[in-house]
């Protein structure tokens, strides 16, 4: 859960990041998202109808919470309140922890042990991807900026 909860906050800042930047993402529906990250994970975990229906359940909450950050973080900027506070910025990040581990939790509740541990490492490798990319885009930033 814990991973996952880096893996969400690891895409919600590269997401954030690359809207800087160009935006050639497609522009995907909370309930596309939940049906597309539904269907990958039961290519790579093999998870019965049950399994499926319940992560799909779970995985849309999460792209609607998802979308509503989003708008959220996309308001604070019209608004011209760029950065939040240390505060504001403990709240958020305290909160997005909890919200992981919640998730851990239900996919835990959600899946075999075996496919909890599968899950649990292709979160890892996800996350190692996830950081070295982040990596990457801010060397590239860096040295432009130079």
């Amino acid at each position: 859960m814990r991973k996952l909860a880096l893996s969400l906050l690891l895409l919600i800042g590269v997401s954030t990041f690359a809207q800087h930047e160009k935006n050639d993402k497609p522009d995907f529906t909370p309930e596309q998202e939940a049906q597309l990250r539904t269907k990958e994970l039961g290519l790579q975990l093999d998870l019965n109808d049950r399994q499926m229906i319940e992560v799909e359940a779970l995985e849309l909450k999460l792209a609607q919470e998802r979308a509503s950050m989003r708008a959220e973080r996309k308001e604070m900027k019209t608004d011209g309140l760029d950065k939040p506070t240390d505060d504001e910025l403990f709240e958020m990040k305290n909160e997005r922890l909890d919200k992981a581990l919640q998730h851990q939790e239900e996919m835990k509740k959600i899946l075999t042990p075996v496919q909890y541990e599968k899950w649990k490492a292709l979160r890892e490798e996800h996350l190692e991807k996830e950081r070295a990319a982040f990596k990457e885009k801010r060397q590239e930033k860096m040295e432009n900026s130079k």
